[in-house]
């Protein structure tokens, strides 16, 4: 009797799975005529020109701002890579300065040695006669224009 049961389940278990597949079939050639059908009407839509340039311009603002972004990204990376590097050798240099005095007074003679072609300002008077500028006698202005500014 359990052999009888278990090959009529048998049976239908094939019949069912053979019914599923024809309907599985059936919705497929369905969906196959719909689209036919939808293809005809999407090739008679008229896409206009201007619609394909907004889409490439939005894609290339979007690849624009993309690769900013991971520009940023490296930037932040490396200058804080750089960061820690500058600051270790700033140490290393204050370190240096304060404990050897070789290094101490070279430093100093940088810092308070007068370069005179560097570190003087000179001022000029201008006549009125040599003034590029007319009405322009209460108000400072370049003594040297270049050409191209002219």
């Amino acid at each position: 009797m359990k052999i009888q049961k278990s090959r009529k389940e048998e049976r239908l278990n094939k019949l069912m799975t053979a019914f599923y597949d024809y309907i599985g079939e059936c919705h497929i050639d369905n969906i196959c005529a719909e689209t036919e059908n939808l293809k005809e009407e999407i090739d008679k839509i008229e896409i206009p020109e201007t619609l394909d340039e907004r889409v490439y311009r939005y894609i290339n603002s979007v690849k624009g701002r993309k690769s900013r972004q991971r520009f940023i990204a490296k930037f932040r990376n490396t200058s804080s890579r750089v960061a820690v590097i500058l600051l270790a050798l700033l140490f290393s240099l204050i370190t240096l300065t304060l404990s050897v005095e070789a290094f101490r007074v070279h430093i100093y003679n940088l810092f308070f040695t007068d370069h005179k072609e560097f570190s003087n300002a000179k001022t000029m008077e201008i006549s009125d006669e040599n003034n590029a500028i007319s009405g322009w006698s209460d108000y400072y202005f370049p003594a040297y224009i270049p050409e191209f500014l002219h």
